[in-house]
C-alpha cells in the first residue's frame, strides 16, 4: 500500500523542513533519498537528480525508488516497485524492507536493468538503507552507489585468472608427461620447464589472492570513499 495524498504531502513537508534530514542530504555524497514507511520518496539530494537527469525534484516525490530510476520491472504489477516476482531478489527492495525491522544499516548489492530513452542499461548499485525515527514515525535513509565499473572489472579479472591458471596447468602437465616418456638428454630442459611452470603457478596464485583482498577493501569504496559514518554498521 501507498500513503494517501494528504499523508504523503505531510511527510514531504516534514522531511523538507527537518534540519537533520536536510543536513544529511546536503552533506552526504552519493545518491541519497529519504523514504517513508511505504517506500515512497520524500526527498532526494542533488546527486540523485543529476544522475537521473531530472531538474525538478518534485517529479520524483511519492514514487518508489525503482519507479524513479526507471527499473524495467517497476510497472509490471499494479502495486508498482517492489511487487513483481523479480523484486523478491532485488537488493534494494530487500535492504529497504529489512531496514524497517532492524536497528542498524542494511547493505545489499543491486543488479538492475533500467529503461533509458528506449534502450536498456544494466547497472549495479551498492545499496545501504537505514531507518531513522522522527516525530514517532519511521523514515528510511537510502544510499545508492554506482559500482558497475568495479563489478565489470572484477569479472574480467576473474576470467583472466581462471584462463591463465588453466593454461599454466596444461603446460605443467605436458612437462610432467614428457619427463615420464623421454628420460633422456632433454630431461634437464623439461625439469626446467616444469620448475618455471610451478613457479608461475605460485605467482599467479599470489596475485589472485592479492587482487581478491584488495577487492574486498575497495568493493564498496569506488573513488576511495567509504560509507558515511551514520550509515555504517556497528562494529560490535
Amino acid at each position: 500500500e501507498r500513503a494517501g495524498e494528504q499523508e504523503i504531502q505531510n511527510d514531504i513537508n516534514f522531511a523538507s523542513n527537518h534540519p537533520i534530514v536536510t543536513g544529511v542530504l546536503q552533506a552526504g555524497y552519493g545518491l541519497l533519498a529519504v523514504l517513508n514507511a511505504h517506500r515512497q520518496i520524500l526527498a532526494v539530494n542533488d546527486a540523485f537528480l543529476k544522475t537521473l537527469g531530472v531538474s525538478e525534484g518534485g517529479k520524483l516525490l511519492g514514487l518508489r525508488p525503482g519507479e524513479a530510476i526507471g527499473c524495467v520491472h517497476a510497472h509490471e504489477m499494479a502495486g508498482g516497485c517492489g511487487t513483481s516476482r523479480f523484486c523478491a531478489t532485488c537488493g534494494a527492495a530487500v535492504a529497504i524492507a529489512s531496514s524497517l525491522v532492524e536497528d542498524e544499516p542494511v547493505e545489499r548489492k543491486c543488479a538492475i536493468t533500467l529503461s533509458r530513452n528506449g534502450s536498456r542499461i544494466d547497472l549495479c548499485f551498492r545499496v545501504c538503507a537505514r531507518r531513522i525515527q522522527c516525530r514517532d514515525q519511521s523514515f528510511i535513509i537510502l544510499y545508492l552507489q554506482d559500482i558497475t565499473e568495479f563489478e565489470q572489472w572484477a569479472e574480467i579479472q576473474r576470467t583472466f585468472f581462471h584462463d591463465i591458471s588453466n593454461t599454466i596447468s596444461g603446460l605443467q602437465g605436458a612437462a610432467e608427461l614428457l619427463l615420464l616418456k623421454k628420460p633422456d638428454e632433454s630431461s634437464d630442459l623439461l625439469r626446467k620447464i616444469r620448475l618455471i611452470s610451478c613457479r608461475l603457478t605460485k605467482e599467479v596464485g599470489i596475485q589472485e589472492n592479492w587482487q581478491a583482498a584488495t577487492a574486498r577493501g575497495l568493493r564498496f569504496q569506488r573513488g576511495g570513499y567509504p560509507l558515511p559514518i551514520w550509515l555504517r554498521k556497528s562494529q560490535a
